[in-house]
């Protein structure tokens, strides 16, 4: 019970603190959209499941090392010892709190994980497009995806002395003026049906053309091509990871990258605790606490989840070495059980 209050309680503080540096950034992007609180915060529940897959594991080291160096100052554990309770009996709470945690964590990493990740790209798309109409107001300039547009008046629906710029990634960028114009929704597109105007299209100064028209439909958002968009590795689910879209050799890398860490993260919380554990039994105790061990336990683990995190580096290189991994997890715990053992 000690265990789960402090590992409740520590997380609480740690996602607390990270979700709110993230919720800046997404703060920036939501007044930037002019969405509402809702939407705020329905991303901001979204980003959840990417920070608890890794703070999991940390707020459990730190409620493991808080909890048992009070056993340890008041030597609870040198009575149960004396008692004839041998390490793995007084360990096994921990251990079962530990396996409750990657219970949940793969639970996070299958399916939280990714449908979270969907569901802010998706969110995101539709707040562009449906707040495109709403974003249009007079005498601002305006980016709604890759277009900057300026209006010098608006009434209801109707738009005065347009200026839009378009610059799409390899294409000729588009300078477009109009007297007035409207603004009309369809389906997943909002279009713009402009009156009396130019279109300038131009690479270079040297290169560019212009055409006056009378009347001009253009496109300012299509969701229905912008949601759909190729699965990025953070956004698929574990089968969809092995799913190959004739993509190229580094982004097959980086799928297959993916694939194994979703598979090695969760398991973190039990192989971090052993080594923990194995640390912190080891020396000799005082009343003043166990600060030699607790530095020890939190240097392995550090060394440990830096060797993970250069082994995945390594896989997206070559995906030859995605064994590293699995023969670092076997090393780690069976020195931490031969450790605790003895």
């Amino acid at each position: 019970m000690q265990i789960f209050s402090a590992f409740g309680l520590i997380l609480v503080v740690l996602t607390g603190l990270i979700w709110f540096s993230r919720a800046i950034s997404l703060a920036e992007f939501v007044s930037q959209n002019g969405v509402g609180v809702v939407k705020f915060l329905q991303l901001s529940l979204l980003i959840l499941p990417n920070l608890l897959i890794f703070l999991i594991p940390i707020a459990l080291i730190c409620a493991i090392i808080i909890v048992f160096n009070r056993l340890m100052v008041n030597h609870e554990i040198t009575i149960l010892r004396s008692c004839g309770i041998d390490k793995f009996h007084i360990i096994t709470p921990i251990l079962l709190s530990a396996l409750f945690c990657v219970v949940f964590s793969y639970f996070i990493s299958l399916f939280l994980m990714p449908y979270a990740n969907q569901k802010i790209k998706e969110t995101k798309n539709e707040i562009v497009g449906n707040y495109a109409n709403a974003l249009i107001l007079p005498k601002v300039f305006q980016k709604i995806q890759d277009i900057t547009i300026y209006v010098q008046n608006r009434q209801s629906d109707k738009l005065f002395g347009i200026l839009i710029y378009q610059d799409k990634k390899n294409e000729d960028k588009l300078v477009i003026t109009a007297k007035e114009g409207q603004i009309i929704n369809l389906d997943d597109q909002v279009w713009l049906n402009l009156d009396y105007g130019s279109i300038q299209q131009f690479k270079n100064k040297e290169n560019s053309s212009i055409l006056y028209f009378d009347k001009y439909s253009f496109n300012l958002v299509d969701n229905s091509i912008t949601t759909k968009h190729v699965l990025k590795d953070r956004e698929r689910y574990l089968h969809q990871l092995i799913i190959n879209d004739e993509m190229d050799a580094r982004s097959l890398a980086k799928f297959f990258s993916e694939f194994h860490e979703r598979l090695v993260y969760p398991m973190l919380p039990v192989i971090l605790s052993l080594i923990t554990l194995s640390v912190m039994f080891k020396g000799d105790f005082n009343r003043f606490g166990n600060r030699r061990n607790i530095l020890k336990s939190v240097t392995y683990c550090v060394i440990f989840i830096a060797t993970n995190i250069t082994i995945f580096d390594l896989i997206e290189v070559n995906m030859g070495y995605y064994w590293l991994i699995y023969l670092n997890l076997i090393l780690f715990s069976a020195i931490s059980l031969f450790s605790l053992k003895n």
